[in-house]
């Protein structure tokens, strides 16, 4: 994506962005632009349909690109960037499929089939590497940006009229506000592509972003909003002018003013049911709330992973291992399928190497954009990066990380996104002598 130095409205001439809309189709063939769309369709209604259109997109596209890599029409990208992302995603999978087969054998190996989709990256990274990098930058940025725009109103429709917590069409408002968090903060370094549309693009889903996120009513994604924000605003610091930043802190002042007045019911509420939930633990030793329920569950869990920091107990014995230490009165506050933390549901499933993998994943997006060259798309890149880790560790904290079928498909997605925008200086990997072309 191309910077305007000066202000947001005006299009650079030699900017290498083409894709200011969908319908800018010079200079790609009938492949290329079919697939641009696809990837657009796919991230613009992942927060509002859900499974329906991420993970099912990520699985055909994942089929697709095996099938062309296995055939001979598309050759095995296998730079530094795809090996990283292939290693990073494929390692965390084979660990904790090896650790929960060896604790429980082969009774529930179906289920986990779903671990297949992390093998997906360095085929998706091979096919998207025939396209020009700038191309899928800005259809990731571009797509993103209408994801939160076209799940707000689903949003406000659930809260203000069904009188639930906001979940889009992912039926967990955990897993909407991760989804939002991440793609409407990606949708809103739009503001760094050259071009008004695409400048108030970004704001607008930076906005509904906002505004989603707090409906769902998850408090520990909200922490995350000022980060993601932050990380925005330092991509757009060398994009505009200083004026034209005042002009959007200014209005994203105002915006969130306005926000709170009409959302303000709901995060005080929130707020003091928090307050309440850390009174009656205290005062009254009461754990029977979402607060009390996840600090039983925090503190059994690390007294199990202390019995076997090691081995582990795999996804299906994890939770027995952990009611093992809840007081029999007590059992009935953790009858959950994950401890509500990713990274003691990590060190459970498979000790110290479960942990070690999910840090290494977590950690993929942000090294293989400091990989890249440090070209002009360079920032955007890697705050795109610094978003994905930066949503997926505070879902962590108080949440699952993956393990949920939207959760891996967005990770998975983005990341090879990510990685396949990513040039390297003097490598040949994306030339038209290293990939076989197969339309």
């Amino acid at each position: 994506m191309s910077c305007n130095a000066a202000k947001p409205p005006a299009k650079s001439a030699t900017s290498p962005a083409r894709l200011d809309t969908l319908t800018e189709t010079k200079g790609l063939n009938h492949g290329d632009r079919n697939t641009l769309v696809f990837i657009f369709a796919v991230l613009a209604t992942a927060p509002t349909f859900g499974s329906w259109t991420l993970t099912a997109g990520l699985a055909v596209a994942f089929g697709c690109a095996l099938l062309a890599v296995a055939f001979g029409r598309c050759a095995l990208q296998l730079d530094r960037v795809s090996v990283l992302a292939a290693c990073a995603a494929g390692l965390y999978a084979f660990v904790k499929v090896a650790f929960t087969l060896a604790h429980s054998g082969w009774a529930g190996a179906h289920t986990l089939f779903g671990f297949l989709l992390f093998l997906a990256p360095v085929f998706l990274i091979s096919v998207l590497r025939r396209m020009d990098r700038s191309d899928i930058l800005n259809v990731t940025i571009f797509g993103c940006g209408f994801s939160a725009l076209l799940a707000f109103p689903v949003a406000a429709y659930q809260v203000f009229w069904m009188g639930v917590r906001a979940e889009g069409g992912s039926g967990n408002p955990g897993v909407f506000a991760v989804l939002v968090l991440v793609m409407g903060s990606i949708g809103a370094l739009n503001i760094t592509a050259s071009g008004g549309r695409r400048f108030w693009l970004g704001y607008l889903s930076w906005l509904a972003m906002v505004f989603c996120v707090t409906l769902s009513g998850m408090r520990g994604i909200w922490i995350a909003i000022p980060v993601v924000t932050a990380i925005v605003l330092w991509a757009s610091v060398r994009c505009l002018s200083g004026a034209t930043i005042r002009r959007v802190v200014l209005a994203a002042a105002a915006s969130v003013a306005i926000g709170v007045g009409l959302t303000g019911g709901m995060i005080w509420d929130r707020v003091a049911e928090l307050s309440a939930d850390i009174a009656h633990i205290t005062e009254e030793g009461n754990f029977d709330s979402s607060t009390g329920r996840r600090l039983l569950m925090y503190d059994a869990a690390w007294s199990a992973i202390m019995e076997a920091p090691w081995s582990g107990y795999g996804i299906y014995e994890r939770m027995d291992a952990v009611q093992a230490q809840v007081p029999a009165e007590r059992l009935h506050l953790v009858m959950y399928s994950h401890p509500h933390n990713g990274f003691l549901a990590a060190l459970l499933d498979a000790g110290v190497s479960g942990l070690v993998a999910l840090l290494l994943l977590l950690a993929a997006p942000v090294v293989i954009a400091a990989m890249a060259d440090r070209d002009e798309a360079w920032g955007t890149r890697m705050a795109a990066a610094l978003i994905l880790t930066v949503g997926y560790v505070a879902s962590g904290m108080t949440n699952i990380l993956f393990e949920h079928d939207l959760m891996d498909s967005a990770f998975i997605t983005i990341l090879s996104l990510i990685a396949a925008s990513s040039s390297l200086r003097n490598s040949k990997v994306g030339s038209q002598s290293a990939i076989q072309d197969y339309r």
